[in-house]
């Protein structure tokens, strides 16, 4: 059995003298009864229509004529004349001839070849290609929007809307686009105020959600509030001395003339210094009102405590059996009360401290230390740990120690009118030159006569007897 390639050229080719053809075109002639043209069924041993595909594009027939690869026309041996079938130009898909004729059957296009037969009279049955799936496509973009898509894209975009409400917003815009009535410049307005709407709606939907919380949220901190209240303050040892030296060098400032007010200095500070309070550690302790208030109490306590502390020590100093010369107790107050040495200091501190001592010899009333002023000490005060609490009802026992501090600063504030807040200044410079002869004298002259007069009452008349030392010092003036 002879192949069918073998076999087609010999049956089908046209004569050899009937290779080229006149006017326009060349043609291809077959018998009108050539089995070929009315059934184009194969026997069974012939190829698949891909491999006749296949083996025509590869190789082209035999007796092609002329240099366009087309056979020329014959004549049918039973007709009177040549039955010419035009087969058109030859494509890149491959060679796809086409016959005419009431019985010609049409060569489907390669790619029908390639598709197994079907049942029919060509033997290749037409298959529609199926599209592949595609995604769903919002209907919002599907209609025309009189604004560009990507303009409502952009206050999605700019709003940071949620899912659902891009959706609305989409909707929108193709709602307002039906009937193309609305311009271009109304609808982005109108988009732009929907979208702020539906931000402010998301955020009022996120705060909803935090606010029914904050009942139960407020109960609890009320709790912690009330736990902490009644919870002493504790504090560390390090913390303790932090506080303790600041409230010393507020209290002995040179240029104090109040002496109650340091509680209230201090955390003033604190408030407004975070640096402050963090280097004293307690910046915790500042920001939260229960502990504030507690550390408020302690820092009174110690200002208390340190100001009856130095109205003893300031009235030993000048007693008669406890007297000590002006340097050595300006070391002592200064290295105990500012943590320095009096020679890294100016000379101010040292004449503030001789015109304190100077006026309580002056006052003996001021120098007396009894069980009151011991016992405002103790109540006002508390130790230096701050575990004493202040009195059940509230109110501070006036005792001496306040009362000897409140004169103090009095007269501290009447001498500075006179002279100035600048102890070393020249116009102190008489005034403490006459203290300085007192101290010198360990104060002996004004114990025995009445009050010493200073620098501006010398102007004054000595008393009868001319008992007194300091007038007769200033040579009788």
């Amino acid at each position: 059995m002879s192949n069918f390639d073998d076999d087609f050229p010999r049956r089908y080719s046209p004569p050899p003298h009937h290779n080229s053809g006149s006017g326009g075109g060349e043609h291809y002639s077959f018998p009108v009864n050539s089995p070929l043209p009315h059934s184009f069924n194969f026997p069974p041993h012939t190829p698949s229509p891909a491999q006749f595909h296949s083996s025509l594009t590869r190789s082209p027939l035999p007796h092609i004529g002329h240099s366009q690869g087309r056979p020329a026309p014959h004549h049918s041996s039973f007709s009177r004349g040549p039955v010419e079938h035009p087969i058109p130009e030859r494509s890149t898909s491959g060679y796809q001839p086409t016959f005419t004729g009431s019985h010609s059957p049409r060569l489907s296009p390669s790619t029908d070849l390639d598709r197994p037969p079907a049942s029919g009279p060509t033997g290749f049955a037409p298959q529609t290609p199926v599209p592949p799936p595609q995604p769903p496509v919002d209907p919002a973009r599907t209609q025309e929007l009189v604004v560009p898509s990507r303009f409502v894209d952009g206050v999605i975009a700019n709003h940071g809307l949620e899912k659902d409400s891009a959706s609305a917003l989409r909707g929108h815009a193709m709602v307002g686009s039906f009937g193309q009535e609305l311009g271009q410049a109304d609808m982005g307005t109108r988009l732009e105020t929907y979208g702020l709407l539906l931000s402010i709606r998301e955020e009022l939907r996120d705060i909803k959600e935090i606010v029914k919380d904050i009942p139960e949220l407020k109960t609890k901190v009320e709790s912690v509030e009330a736990r902490v209240a009644k919870a002493p303050l504790a504090l560390d040892g390090t913390v303790k001395t932090a506080l303790r030296n600041k409230v010393q060098e507020i209290l002995f400032d040179v240029k104090r003339t109040q002496f109650d007010s340091v509680k209230k200095e201090l955390m003033a500070s604190l408030k407004s210094n975070p640096t402050l309070a963090k280097y004293l550690g307690v910046d915790k302790l500042v920001k939260v009102e229960p502990t504030r208030l507690k550390l408020q109490q302690h820092i009174g306590r110690q200002a208390t405590w340190m100001r009856n502390q130095m109205k003893g020590e300031f009235v030993k100093s000048v007693l008669s059996a406890t007297f000590s010369p002006l340097d050595n107790f300006t070391e002592l107050m200064v290295g105990k009360y500012l943590h320095v040495t009096p020679a890294s200091l100016g000379p101010e501190h040292k004449y503030r401290i001789a015109v304190i001592r100077h006026y309580l010899v002056q006052n003996p009333d001021l120098l007396r230390i009894d069980k009151e002023s011991d016992e405002a000490e103790n109540d006002e005060s508390g130790d230096e740990d701050g575990e004493n609490e202040m009195p059940k009802d509230g109110a501070k026992k006036k005792g001496s120690g306040e009362k000897f501090w409140v004169q103090v600063g009095k007269y501290l504030q009447n001498q500075i009118k006179k002279h100035g807040d600048d102890f070393a200044g020249d116009r102190w410079k008489l005034t403490i030159e006459e203290i300085l002869a007192h101290e010198a004298d360990g104060y002996k002259s004004l114990r025995s006569g009445q009050r010493a007069p200073l620098r501006d009452q010398r102007r004054q008349q000595a008393p009868p007897g001319g008992g007194n030392l300091i007038h007769l010092l200033n040579g009788g003036r």
